[in-house]
C-alpha cells in the first residue's frame, strides 16, 4: 500500500531523509535497535527508526528524530499503522516550518489523519498505533507522545522517564482512584486513551528539555512488550552497563521474551557522544519524499 501522497501534499518542500533501523550513527548519536515478535504474536507490528536530514547543515539545524510506534489492528494492519506513523511524523516534521513544538504537533496531526484515512479500507479496519518521538538537537531534547510506548533518559546513572502512559489505568492512578500496585495488575492496564488513527483529532503530549543532554547519556524508546516484564530499576541496570549498546538492547529484548514475551518487543537505544564530533553516518535506508511506502 502506498501512502506517501498523504504526507507529501502537505509540504512545499521535500527534505531528503535517511533512516537507521538497526545500528549506525547519526550526528553525535550511536544508535542500536532490537525488535522481536515475541512468543505469541505471528507478526511484528512494532516499528522504530532514527531519522535525520541527509544534509549535514540541516542535521545541525533540525536535529535527529528518534521514533517508535506500536501498531494495533487486524492481521498486517498494525504493521501498516506503525510504519505510517514513523515515516509520516518524520517527513512532516522535517518539512515543516515554525517552532519545534509546533512542528511536532503538526506532524502528529497530519499523520493521525493519514492513518485514519487509510483505515477506512476494509483490510485496515480498526488499525491504529502508539507513537513516541524524541528530537535531539545539540544538548536540547524534545518529546512528543501518544499512547503507551515509552521514552527514558539515563543521565549520570539515573533513569528519568520522559513520557507518561496515556492509558485508562494511568488516568486512574493520577486521579488517585487506584494505587501503583493495583495498576500493575489491572485488567484494563493496556486500554489506551489516545492512539494515532482511531479518532479525528489527537493531542500529543509535548515536552521540551533545554540543555538536558550530556555526552554519555543514553536515550531509550521501547514498546510495552518490554516494560511489561522489566521494571524501571532493571532497565536502568542494563543501561548503566558499559557494553556496546547493541548487545544491551538485544539482551533486554531476550529477557522480556524469556519472561513471557506475550507481545512484540522493541528497544531503541541512542548514546550521546562527544559534542563537536560527528561520527561517520551509516545509512541503512534512505527515505525519499517520493517513496514513503512499504
Amino acid at each position: 500500500m502506498a501512502w506517501g501522497s498523504c504526507f507529501r501534499s502537505r509540504s512545499r518542500r521535500s527534505t531528503q531523509l535517511a533512516t537507521i533501523t538497526d545500528s549506525g550513527c547519526a550526528c553525535t548519536l550511536g544508535v542500536h535497535i532490537a525488535t522481536d515478535r515475541g512468543n505469541v504474536r505471528t507478526n511484528n507490528e512494532d516499528r522504530a527508526a532514527v531519522v535525520y536530514p541527509q544534509s549535514e547543515q540541516m542535521q545541525r539545524e533540525r536535529g535527529v528524530l528518534l521514533v517508535l510506534a506500536d501498531g494495533m489492528g487486524g492481521y498486517n494492519s498494525g504493521e501498516v499503522a506503525s510504519a505510517m506513523a514513523v515515516d509520516g511524523v518524520a517527513q512532516v516534521f522535517f518539512d515543516g516550518l515554525g517552532s519545534i513544538p509546533d512542528r511536532l504537533k503538526e506532524a502528529f496531526r497530519v499523520t493521525n489523519s493519514a492513518i485514519s484515512w487509510a483505515g477506512q479500507a476494509e483490510a485496515n479496519k480498526g488499525m491504529g498505533t502508539t507513537c513516541t518521538a524524541v528530537l535531539v538537537l545539540g544538548t536540547d531534547l524534545y518529546v512528543a507522545h501518544v499512547g503507551d510506548s515509552r521514552a527514558y533518559c539515563l543521565n549520570d546513572g539515573q533513569l528519568t522517564p520522559l513520557t507518561t502512559d496515556q492509558t485508562y489505568v494511568q488516568y486512574l492512578v493520577r486521579s488517585g482512584t487506584i494505587g501503583f500496585d493495583e495498576a500493575m495488575k489491572h485488567p484494563k492496564r493496556n486500554l489506551l486513551m489516545q492512539a494515532l488513527g482511531v479518532s479525528e483529532t489527537v493531542t500529543p503530549e509535548i515536552a521540551q528539555k533545554q540543555r538536558f543532554l550530556a555526552p554519555g547519556n543514553v536515550i531509550m524508546l521501547c514498546s510495552d512488550g518490554l516494560y511489561e516484564y522489566l521494571a524501571d530499576e532493571e532497565i536502568a541496570a542494563y543501561l548503566r552497563d558499559e557494553a556496546v549498546l547493541d548487545r544491551v538492547a538485544q539482551e533486554m529484548v531476550d529477557e522480556a521474551k524469556r519472561r513471557g514475551g506475550h507481545d512484540n518487543i522493541t528497544v531503541l537505544l541512542a548514546r550521546v557522544g562527544p559534542y563537536g564530533h560527528t561520527s561517520g553516518l551509516k545509512v541503512t535506508t534512505e527515505m525519499h519524499p517520493d517513496r514513503i511506502s512499504k
